[in-house]
């Protein structure tokens, strides 16, 4: 089954859109203060993605520790759109583009032997995304609140005889070229038997074709006729836990879930961050930031659980209550860093909505269940965005940017809480993301 086909007019536009991309050189249309006449070497295994004043762009650099700050004009590319959303796998970075009903647009890159970029494909992504992840050699984005058709591309209807609206649709595609190798939607109401939506939040590979996601259930609730998806209604179960494991045909192998915990899922407006955790030694946490905005009504507080060795349920003997360490604050967003740490995105107020800022940052470690936070940041009232961190041979690399000033990027040592400014990109308003690439 697939989900509803867009209007041939809104693929248009977006095809357009791609169409009308840049290829790559160096652009200098935001000002900076670094002589034009200066050369740079454009290689380098990070790659950090910039906001201009009117533009998004790709930087490459060699090293991130304590070399001279980076005009914006030494970029190697600048992009079609603004606002991608990065993830990094390996030797993959892929932008997404969130066009709330709209499509999605997606760029892929890959780091050459010669440490330059190279652009693997411009691609659409007609099913919209509110979820996304790797998994195995795929790129995984989902999206719900969608009608799902028969072989014959008629709408499936409910009992009432009104379209369906449970379908939540997966699509995986290769890393090497970002084809689509398989797309399927799932009859969510079929995989709770109460009646409700479910929308799946993150991907974690857990490394035997299998890949686990957080599982929300709501009421449906359409903000548009033609948007191609719903948005999250009221959360049905807000103090309740529920996962699935789905493996490499995009079928649900089994669901679990708790009562301990609130449901699993960071929230920004119509995005879903996933707060489910793998470690090195296969280790799987599932978080909770107990998001309590709008149609939530969490309260229970942000914790966090551990899947059983069998990943066919919790860890009746484990549970970190993290926001009694915390002092009452909840978490946006997660990264894995070394051991059993986690970094985790903090909320500067402890009461929460879809739009809250969210730029404190604290390290936990799940295994003595301990929290400390990260010193040395500039204070949380003047930072005006977070972009999305990195983390590499154990150092924490937080890329910020403070009201009337060049973006920056601050680094925590390893095992260490206290952050250092590393170094700025001068003319940059924003860094995006930043990212580690090995050559494949």
């Amino acid at each position: 089954m697939i989900e509803k086909k867009m209007s041939f007019k809104k693929y248009l536009a977006v095809a357009m859109i791609l169409c009308t991309s840049l290829s790559y050189m160096s652009c200098s249309d935001d000002n900076d203060d670094t002589p034009k006449s200066t050369v740079y070497d454009k290689k380098g295994e990070f790659l950090i993605a910039v906001k201009g004043a009117s533009a998004e762009y790709i930087m490459q650099a060699k090293s991130l520790d304590g070399g001279a700050d980076l005009p914006i004009s030494s970029n190697v590319l600048q992009l079609p759109m603004t606002d991608y959303l990065w993830s990094f796998n390996k030797g993959v970075a892929v932008g997404l583009v969130y066009q709330q009903g709209s499509p999605g647009i997606g760029y892929g890159f890959r780091l050459k032997s010669d440490s330059t970029l190279h652009q693997i494909a411009q691609f659409i992504v007609s099913t919209r995304f509110t979820s996304y992840g790797f998994f195995n050699s795929y790129l995984v984005t989902s999206v719900g609140g969608q009608t799902p058709v028969d072989d014959n591309g008629n709408a499936i209807k409910d009992e009432n005889g009104t379209n369906r609206v449970d379908g939540a649709t997966f699509v995986l595609r290769s890393a090497d070229n970002f084809s689509i190798q398989k797309q399927k939607t799932i009859l969510t109401k079929d995989l709770t038997s109460n009646g409700n939506l479910v929308t799946f939040s993150g991907v974690v590979d857990l490394g035997n074709n299998q890949f686990l996601t957080g599982m929300i259930q709501s009421e449906y609730q359409q903000t548009s006729s033609d948007n191609g998806g719903s948005s999250t209604g009221r959360i049905t179960y807000p103090d309740s836990v529920r996962v699935a494991v789905i493996d490499g045909n995009l079928n649900v192998v089994r669901t679990f879930g708790d009562n301990r915990i609130s449901y699993s899922s960071g929230r920004y407006r119509s995005q879903y961050y996933s707060q489910i955790g793998k470690t090195d030694d296969g280790t799987v946490y599932v978080f909770s930031g107990a998001f309590g905005g709008e149609n939530s009504s969490t309260k229970l507080p942000c914790g966090a659980l551990k899947v059983n060795s069998s990943l066919d349920g919790f860890d009746k003997n484990y549970y970190f209550n993290i926001q009694a360490q915390t002092g009452g604050y909840k978490f946006k967003r997660l990264w894995y860093i070394d051991g059993h740490r986690f970094l985790l995105e903090i909320y500067n107020d402890k009461a929460v909505t879809l739009a809250s800022e969210a730029t404190q940052y604290g390290i936990v470690d799940m295994s003595t269940k301990t929290f400390n936070w990260i010193g040395g940041l500039p204070d949380k009232s003047t930072i005006s965005y977070m972009g999305i961190p990195m983390i590499y041979q154990g150092s924490i690399y937080l890329p910020i940017t403070v009201l009337n000033e060049n973006a920056a990027i601050f680094k925590v040592k390893p095992r260490e809480t206290q952050a250092i400014k590393s170094l700025s990109i001068i003319g940059a308003s924003q860094i995006r993301a930043i990212g580690h690439l090995t050559v494949n």
